[in-house]
């Protein structure tokens, strides 16, 4: 009888330990994810990105952000392709009141609110982070 409970407790932990394995894998995974976000939005802020002009369009707008947070590599996850980092439509602008989707860039209104998102290879983990583009 001693030994089946020593068997049983001993399945127990195991299954104990495997699963804080494959936790601390995903909060690993969660992480790099947050860091290469928050990465990503202080150089999508920085002056080293260029802020375009919303009279390109929102399209042409969240296109040259997300080619630039796409290219920057530095804090991206081993083994994440750029292509899991993204730029969410639509990018707003400011309006003098709020954010909206019509551009009041020839008014002086040059703030752009720009949420980016992250999704594991495996598409089980999903951040986002959402920031303000301003002239430098």
């Amino acid at each position: 009888m001693a030994v089946i409970l020593l068997g049983l407790g001993a399945a127990g932990t195991l299954t104990a330990v495997t699963i804080s394995i494959k936790g601390s894998g995903e909060a690993a995974r969660l992480t790099g994810a947050r860091r290469w976000l928050v990465s990503s939005a202080d150089y999508l802020a920085s002056d080293s990105v260029a802020r375009v002009a919303c009279t390109s369009g929102e399209s042409a707008v969240r296109s040259a952000y997300e080619t630039a947070v796409r290219n920057q590599t530095a804090s991206r996850p081993a083994g994440w392709p750029s292509t899991q980092i993204s730029v969410v439509a639509p990018v707003l602008f400011w309006n003098g009141i709020g954010y909206g989707s019509t551009c009041y860039e020839t008014s002086g209104l040059r703030l752009q609110l720009i949420t980016l998102r992250a999704v594991s290879p495996t598409g089980g983990q999903t951040e986002t982070i959402t920031l303000v583009k301003r002239d430098g």
